[in-house]
Protein backbone atom coordinates (compact mmCIF):
# COMPACT_ATOMS: atom_id res chain seq x y z
CA UNK A 1 0.00 0.00 0.00
CA UNK A 2 1.62 3.31 -1.09
CA UNK A 3 2.16 5.72 1.79
CA UNK A 4 -0.32 8.62 1.79
CA UNK A 5 1.30 12.46 1.87
CA UNK A 6 0.28 15.59 2.47
CA UNK A 7 0.76 18.12 -0.91
CA UNK A 8 2.56 21.74 -0.31
CA UNK A 9 2.99 22.74 -3.81
CA UNK A 10 0.22 24.59 -5.15
CA UNK A 11 -1.14 23.52 -8.82
CA UNK A 12 -1.07 25.64 -11.79
CA UNK A 13 -3.65 25.20 -14.82
CA UNK A 14 -1.02 23.81 -17.25
CA UNK A 15 -0.17 20.86 -15.42
CA UNK A 16 -3.64 19.64 -14.77
CA UNK A 17 -4.72 17.12 -17.51
CA UNK A 18 -8.32 16.16 -15.76
CA UNK A 19 -10.42 16.72 -12.77
CA UNK A 20 -13.12 14.48 -10.98
CA UNK A 21 -15.45 15.59 -8.00
CA UNK A 22 -18.95 13.04 -7.30
CA UNK A 23 -20.12 11.03 -4.10
CA UNK A 24 -17.58 8.91 -2.46
CA UNK A 25 -17.41 5.09 -4.01
CA UNK A 26 -16.84 4.28 -7.29
CA UNK A 27 -14.88 6.47 -9.56
CA UNK A 28 -15.47 5.25 -12.77
CA UNK A 29 -18.04 8.25 -13.04
CA UNK A 30 -21.72 7.24 -12.17
CA UNK A 31 -21.07 8.65 -9.02
CA UNK A 32 -19.22 12.27 -10.49
CA UNK A 33 -17.58 13.83 -13.32
CA UNK A 34 -14.45 13.45 -15.31
CA UNK A 35 -13.30 17.10 -16.68
CA UNK A 36 -10.54 17.40 -18.83
CA UNK A 37 -7.94 20.16 -19.71
CA UNK A 38 -8.26 21.23 -23.47
CA UNK A 39 -4.50 21.66 -23.21
CA UNK A 40 -4.40 17.72 -22.64
CA UNK A 41 -7.53 16.14 -23.47
CA UNK A 42 -5.89 14.47 -26.27
CA UNK A 43 -3.46 12.71 -24.31
CA UNK A 44 -5.88 11.54 -21.52
CA UNK A 45 -7.82 10.19 -24.46
CA UNK A 46 -4.86 7.91 -25.80
CA UNK A 47 -4.11 6.99 -21.75
CA UNK A 48 -7.56 6.08 -21.45
CA UNK A 49 -8.38 4.37 -24.90
CA UNK A 50 -10.62 6.51 -26.04
CA UNK A 51 -11.11 9.97 -27.15
CA UNK A 52 -12.47 12.31 -24.56
CA UNK A 53 -15.96 13.96 -26.09
CA UNK A 54 -16.58 17.18 -26.49
CA UNK A 55 -18.68 17.41 -23.57
CA UNK A 56 -16.45 16.14 -21.35
CA UNK A 57 -13.91 18.96 -21.71
CA UNK A 58 -14.48 22.04 -19.73
CA UNK A 59 -11.14 24.53 -18.92
CA UNK A 60 -13.74 26.44 -16.33
CA UNK A 61 -14.32 23.17 -14.62
CA UNK A 62 -10.67 22.20 -14.50
CA UNK A 63 -9.81 26.09 -13.41
CA UNK A 64 -12.67 25.63 -10.59
CA UNK A 65 -11.08 22.54 -9.11
CA UNK A 66 -7.66 24.38 -9.60
CA UNK A 67 -8.08 27.33 -7.50
CA UNK A 68 -10.24 25.04 -5.06
CA UNK A 69 -7.47 22.70 -4.43
CA UNK A 70 -4.97 25.38 -3.78
CA UNK A 71 -7.15 26.66 -1.27
CA UNK A 72 -7.13 23.80 0.57
CA UNK A 73 -3.57 22.95 -0.07
CA UNK A 74 -2.71 26.19 1.97
CA UNK A 75 -5.11 24.48 4.60
CA UNK A 76 -2.61 21.68 4.47
CA UNK A 77 -5.67 18.85 3.48
CA UNK A 78 -4.89 17.74 -0.33
CA UNK A 79 -3.01 14.83 -0.26
CA UNK A 80 -0.65 12.46 -2.58
CA UNK A 81 0.20 8.77 -2.61
CA UNK A 82 3.92 8.40 -2.72
CA UNK A 83 3.41 6.11 -5.34
CA UNK A 84 1.83 8.50 -7.95
CA UNK A 85 5.28 10.80 -7.66
CA UNK A 86 2.44 13.76 -6.80
CA UNK A 87 0.60 12.77 -9.77
CA UNK A 88 -2.92 12.38 -8.37
CA UNK A 89 -3.64 14.72 -5.54
CA UNK A 90 -6.97 13.99 -3.88
CA UNK A 91 -9.43 15.24 -1.07
CA UNK A 92 -11.93 13.62 0.44
CA UNK A 93 -15.64 15.61 2.47
CA UNK A 94 -18.02 13.02 3.63
CA UNK A 95 -19.99 13.65 0.39
CA UNK A 96 -17.63 14.18 -1.99
CA UNK A 97 -13.91 12.70 -3.63
CA UNK A 98 -12.33 15.44 -5.40
CA UNK A 99 -9.12 14.16 -7.69
CA UNK A 100 -6.87 15.61 -9.34
CA UNK A 101 -4.65 14.27 -12.64
CA UNK A 102 -1.73 16.00 -13.42
CA UNK A 103 0.09 15.80 -16.58
CA UNK A 104 2.66 13.64 -14.95
CA UNK A 105 0.32 10.95 -14.49
CA UNK A 106 0.36 9.46 -17.92
CA UNK A 107 4.34 9.12 -17.77
CA UNK A 108 4.53 6.68 -14.55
Amino acid sequence: MSKVLTVTEKVNFENVSSFYTGRPGCMCGCNGNYRYNSLHAEAAGKNRGYAVGADEISDRAVKMGVTKFNKLIDEGLVKTYEQSNGSILFYDTPTRTNVMYLTGYFNN
